[in-house]
């Protein structure tokens, strides 16, 4: 698993459509909203990809797995959040990302 870094507009999602073209998978996001930006966003990057799924689709597997060889997650925080109403206080992680490497 890879950890992509950044602050806000600093690229993230970009590197997650680069990925997802040239990996294959589906990127997950917040909204459908979020989805078409993301759609136009990998159309102006000349790139082709998936419809992303939402986060309510993606918690609720209502997709093709058999289909789908990877996800990529935009905004993990986010996803978590969406997933409870409680504040999170820490996560933790196990094993490496990508040898211990995040991209920036």
């Amino acid at each position: 698993m890879l950890f992509i870094n950044g602050g806000r507009q600093s690229g993230k999602t970009s590197k997650l459509i680069k990925m997802c073209a040239r990996n294959g998978g589906y990127i997950v996001c917040r909204s459908k909203s979020m989805c078409g930006e993301i759609m136009n966003m990998a159309r102006k990057m000349e790139v082709s990809i998936a419809f992303p799924l939402t986060y309510e689709e993606f918690i609720e597997r209502r997709y093709f797995g058999k289909g789908i060889s990877k996800f990529y997650i935009d905004d993990v925080d986010a996803l978590l959040g969406y997933m409870t109403t409680v504040p999170i206080e820490a996560v933790t992680f196990t094993g490496s990302y990508d040898d211990g490497k995040a991209i920036k």
